[in-house]
C-alpha cells in the first residue's frame, strides 16, 4: 500500500518536473528577449535626434497579453512534442490519475513560478511575464495536454 502511494507520488512529481523544467526555460528565453528588445530600443532612442518628440520618459509598451499566452502555448506545444521524443511513455499509467495530473500538474508548475515571481518582486527584481500564474499555468497544460494526448501509457 505505501509503495503504491510513493510510486503514484514518484510519478506525479515526474510529470510536474517536466512542466517545471519547461517552464524555467521558457522564463530564462524569454529574459534575454525583453533584455535584448529594451536594449534595441535603449540604442535607437539613443541615435535619435535631440528634437525628438516622443517624451524622454515614456515606458515602452508592453507586449499583448493574448500574444504572449498564443506564445506560450506554442512553446509549450514544442516542449511537449521535445518531452515526448525523449520520453515516449508517460510515468502515469492509470487513464483516471493521467486526467488528474493533466490539471495538476499545470497549477503546481503555476504556483512555483507565481512564487518565484512574487519573490522577485520583493527583492526588486524585474519579474517577467512566465512568472505569472496564467502564463505558466498555459505553458505547462499545454504541455501535459500534448503528453496526455500522445504519450504511451505503460
Amino acid at each position: 500500500m505505501i509503495e503504491a502511494i510513493f510510486e503514484l507520488l514518484f510519478e506525479f512529481f515526474g510529470e510536474v518536473i517536466i512542466d517545471l523544467v519547461a517552464s524555467l526555460i521558457a522564463d530564462a528565453s524569454g529574459r534575454g528577449v525583453e533584455k535584448s528588445v529594451h536594449r534595441a530600443r535603449a540604442d535607437a532612442k539613443r541615435d535619435a535626434p535631440v528634437a525628438a518628440t516622443r517624451p524622454a520618459a515614456r515606458r515602452a509598451p508592453r507586449i499583448d497579453p493574448m500574444l504572449a499566452a498564443c506564445g506560450y502555448v506554442a512553446f509549450g506545444w514544442l516542449a511537449g512534442m521535445l518531452s515526448l521524443w525523449l520520453l515516449p511513455h508517460l510515468f502515469i499509467n492509470n487513464y483516471w490519475l493521467r486526467l488528474a495530473s493533466l490539471l495538476l500538474a499545470p497549477l503546481a508548475s503555476g504556483l512555483v513560478m507565481s512564487w518565484i515571481g512574487s519573490w522577485r518582486a520583493r527583492h526588486d527584481k524585474d519579474v517577467s511575464s512566465m512568472e505569472r500564474f496564467a502564463y505558466a499555468f498555459c505553458l505547462a497544460f499545454t504541455i501535459s495536454l500534448v503528453r496526455f494526448i500522445w504519450g504511451h501509457a505503460g
